[in-house]
């Protein structure tokens, strides 16, 4: 994304897409944030006022009703595998699309009775496989389900990290105590680190979790598989799908771990980093400044 236009490259370079999103602008600026990509070659966009579905030939849909105000979208997008559910979060609320069937949710949550609408925005929630959601609020970590019905929920949530999901529907998240809590799908508690760890799943289970001194590769319920003496950089860790890690460093060196838990390779970048994201097996994407960079492992 840049100046409200959106390209698309291959990992080697080549320009393969490039689509204006001018006709969507009103008065007021717009500040997009990352494109979330869906099934069926579609992507969508948000902005603090504006939610756009973009289809395979460039065409655009406006989701939702942007016009009264409603969005002011804080945060990134998430979805289900689908692409059927849309969530999205801000001013204390979560907004909820079923774009396919054309309806549109918003849920609040609320305190003694009163709106959180004046707490801190949330984060993007985590999404199980069948649509239920774990998010981080002011009232702590809670899974409600799509429509808004509360499963399980935990008191004093770490507002500043949000939950993540792995492969086998375990849940993990930092309260506000600085513990890491661990729990199976149905909101039962199975371990807790005395310690706040960024998360990332493994794509054979289990987890990648970055300390402030170290690499852990823990198991389903958060055991230590094994340890790497690394310095935390303060992003979260990213996993591709053939296990090895992407972390960036106290000195701002792209670090490669294999699956095993060797550094393979330290790569200096000129300064830090925007959040890293995996863009294929063994492909790495990054910002840095107005450039994206690629790495391959």
């Amino acid at each position: 994304m840049q100046n409200d236009h959106f390209h698309q490259w291959s990992r080697q370079g080549e320009l393969l897409r490039h689509d204006s999103l001018e006709e969507t602008r009103e008065q007021e600026s717009h500040h997009w944030g990352p494109p979330l990509w869906l099934a069926g070659d579609r992507v969508a966009f948000a902005s603090p006022r504006t939610l756009l579905l973009m289809e395979g030939d460039g065409a655009t849909t406006r989701l939702g009703n942007s016009q009264e105000g409603d969005f002011h979208c804080m945060g990134g997008l998430v979805a289900s595998q689908d692409g059927r559910l849309l969530v999205f979060a801000g001013d204390g609320d979560l907004h909820v699309l079923f774009h396919q069937e054309q309806l549109s949710l918003r849920l609040s949550f609320r305190r003694d009775g009163q709106h959180s609408q004046a707490g801190p925005p949330l984060h993007p929630p985590a999404l199980y496989e069948d649509g239920r959601m774990v998010l981080q609020h002011e009232l702590g970590c809670l899974c409600c389900s799509a429509m808004g019905e509360v499963e399980w929920w935990f008191p004093g949530g770490d507002l500043s990290h949000p939950p993540v999901i792995n492969h086998e529907a375990s849940c993990g998240f930092q309260d506000a105590s600085g513990r890491t809590i661990f729990v199976d799908s149905a909101g039962t508690p199975v371990n807790e680190i005395t310690e706040p760890l960024l998360l990332a799943a493994r794509p054979r289970g289990g987890w990648m979790a970055l300390g402030e001194d170290a690499l852990l590769a823990l198991d389903r319920n958060g055991d230590l598989l094994w340890r790497l003496p690394v310095e935390s950089g303060g992003l979260p860790p990213v996993v591709d799908s053939r296990g090895w890690t992407y972390l960036v460093d106290a000195h701002n060196q792209l670090c490669l771990v294999s699956p095993q838990g060797m550094l393979k390779h330290r790569i200096q970048l000129p300064h830090r980093p925007g959040l890293p994201g995996v863009v294929a097996a063994g492909v790495l994407a990054l910002s840095l400044g107005h450039e994206v960079w690629c790495f391959t492992s």
